[in-house]
C-alpha cells in the first residue's frame, strides 16, 4: 500500500496515514515495525497493511519521498469545510462516510462550444 503520512510524533515513533485505497485510515508504530524506520508528516511511504479487529496497521514502512505533502492534512481540513458550508450541513449523520465528496458535476455550468 502507499500513502501519506498526515500526522506523526517522532517522539513517539507514531503516524496516521491515509491511504491510496481511501479506506480507513492506517496507523504506523516504528516500535513495532521490524524495520523502525522513523516517518514524518508530509512523507510518501509504502507499507504492507495488515487489519486487526476495527483498526489498519502499517508495517515495513518505507520513505519513498520525504515531505512530499507536509499541509496536506491542513488542505484537508480546509476543503472539508468549504464542503460543509457549501452544503449547508452542520455535521456527518451516524454511519456515514468519512470521505470528502465531489461536487455534483451537474451544479456546474455546462461548457458552450461555439462554431
Amino acid at each position: 500500500m502507499i500513502g501519506i503520512v498526515l500526522w506523526s510524533d517522532k517522539s513517539a515513533g507514531k503516524a496516521i496515514i491515509w491511504c491510496e485505497d481511501q479506506g480507513d485510515l492506517a496507523y504506523y508504530c516504528e516500535a513495532n515495525d521490524r524495520l523502525r524506520i522513523p516517518v514524518s508528516k508530509g512523507d510518501w511511504v509504502q507499507f504492507d497493511l495488515a487489519e486487526e479487529g476495527n483498526l489498519r496497521l502499517a508495517g515495513n514502512a518505507r520513505v519513498l519521498d520525504g515531505k512530499t505533502y507536509p499541509d496536506l492534512s491542513e488542505m484537508l481540513i480546509e476543503a472539508g469545510a468549504i464542503q460543509k458550508g457549501a452544503a449547508g450541513v452542520e455535521s456527518r449523520p451516524a454511519g456515514a462516510s468519512n470521505v470528502i465528496p465531489f461536487p455534483n458535476p451537474s451544479n456546474r455550468r455546462k461548457s458552450v462550444r461555439y462554431g
